[in-house]
């Protein structure tokens, strides 16, 4: 049995032997500069605790942020009190703010899980900005690490998914990534450092659940060593990764007749003759230059089996087209045009915009009893509206009054706040009166202007299909 004096010199070995592997880790990977500042995602767990409390001791110059989704009830209030008491004894400066995430995924149509990843980003970005921190600090470790390897096998996966997360990216650091789940506790119980445990964690309604607490176990019967075993083969895979896109970029050069290129970024010439398609691993080459210009697997799978003597088929990705012409193939943006408009009348059935078509009908208020409220669906009192219509593209400084605000907000603003993707903006579609007044933002949300009243006597109802 140890004495005293032997278990208090393990604990101090216990956590200097941590934080030197810590301190090396980010010396090797050249994280952080020294007593740099860095934001520290606090949710009050054992792995941000752990993050917190080693970083301060090697002298970084830590804040924490801490947000509250308001989903585990009084568990949601519990961890924000810890982490206040546990920033005000260790005297780190701390920022918390709360979120409706369940209002935000239903508003969103995105689970739970995204719409807390969405909230929880936005607001480190937006802390980091305002007070100048470069870094984000995340605690990620190898246990993660293993788990993030199995679910990409289990949804099938290239090369990038079996090299697991990097120690860093962007502005995106995981100091952790170097140490096991296990070392954490033991560290955390050396320092005698409480933590809340997160009830959703041994729930096995989400697959990395089930597979900590189940497949990770079988596996550590088969070899006790896995997480160890595991990070280790993940890290050859990220230097095997570094040799296929090196060799890859070559493959390219030998393919696009571009002297200067960036794939997803710029356009494209490529030579179409059987040594460039029918060579070994022209599969894969072609994959990585058409997929990152957002063709899909099947759409590149179709591209390789065109017949060597096909001329004029064109494939479409979300901003670029691909067009097979002879022995060439060329990849260049899809241009929308922005003077283009369609006008609705009164009497109209349907309209088309493109590849949008949206059906009309006009309803008397009691033949129409049931309120729809989906965004696709525009309900307007026809009495306000003046004919003809005009559906066009956004432009900038377009404005309109979003039903259930006050005011006129820019049309790219409120986009914006919605999360909207550059190129989701640039093909946004509006209705507009004849005087030019916006009356929906299609596909999203109404105007004020022409919404529903009690005096409303008939209903103009556009769905978008």
């Amino acid at each position: 049995m140890m004495t005293i004096s032997q278990i208090l010199k393990f604990r101090k070995y216990v956590i200097v032997c941590m934080e030197n592997k810590i301190q090396s880790f980010i010396a090797q990977n050249h994280l952080l500069e020294p007593q740099s500042k860095v934001l520290v995602g606090l949710s009050g767990g054992a792995d941000s605790v752990a993050l917190a409390l080693i970083l301060k001791s090697l002298n970084y110059n830590i804040i924490a942020a801490h947000c509250n989704f308001h989903l585990r009830g009084d568990e949601s209030f519990r961890d924000e009190s810890f982490v206040r008491r546990f920033c005000e004894k260790e005297q780190i400066e701390l920022h918390v703010t709360d979120f409706q995430t369940t209002n935000y995924a239903k508003e969103h149509k995105i689970s739970i899980e995204m719409a807390a990843r969405e909230l929880r980003y936005a607001y480190f970005r937006k802390l980091m900005e305002s007070m100048c921190i470069p870094t984000l600090a995340v605690a990620h470790h190898q246990d993660d690490q293993v788990e993030t390897l199995l679910i990409n096998l289990v949804r099938g996966t290239g090369i990038h998914g079996l090299r697991g997360m990097l120690p860093q990216n962007g502005d995106i650091i995981r100091p952790f990534l170097c140490v096991s789940k296990t070392e954490i506790l033991n560290y955390l119980q050396s320092r005698h450092q409480e933590y809340v445990v997160d009830s959703t964690n041994l729930s096995n309604e989400y697959k990395r659940n089930k597979i900590r607490s189940e497949v990770v176990p079988i596996l550590k019967e088969l070899n006790p060593s896995v997480i160890s075993t595991l990070c280790q083969s993940m890290t050859r895979f990220r230097e095997v990764e570094l040799l296929y896109q090196e060799r890859v970029h070559e493959i390219c050069r030998n393919i696009i007749l571009d002297d200067k290129f960036e794939l997803g970024k710029t356009s494209l010439l490529m030579k179409r003759t059987e040594a460039t398609i029918r060579f070994p691993g022209a599969n894969t080459v072609w994959y990585e230059i058409l997929c990152s210009y957002g063709f899909n697997e099947t759409q590149v799978a179709d591209f390789l089996n065109l017949s060597l003597s096909l001329s004029g088929k064109i494939f479409y990705s979300d901003q670029w087209n691909l067009l097979v012409d002879r022995d060439t193939v060329r990849i260049t943006p899809i241009i929308l045009d922005e003077s283009k408009f369609v006008y609705i009348n009164k009497s109209d059935e349907y309209v088309v915009f493109d590849d949008v078509k949206i059906n009309i009908n006009l309803y008397s208020k009691n033949d129409y009893q049931i309120i729809e409220k989906e965004s696709s669906i525009a309900l307007l009192d026809f009495e306000k509206l003046h004919f003809p219509l005009v559906l066009r593209r956004v432009k900038n400084g377009d404005k309109f009054v979003p039903f259930g605000m006050k005011g006129k907000k820019l049309v790219s603003d409120y986009l914006t706040d919605q999360k909207v993707s550059l190129w989701d903006k640039k093909k946004q579609l509006v209705l507009c009166s004849a005087d030019g007044e916006i009356i929906w933002l299609v596909g999203r949300r109404i105007s004020a202007l022409y919404a529903l009243h009690v005096s409303t006597n008939k209903i103009f109802r556009l769905k978008m299909l």
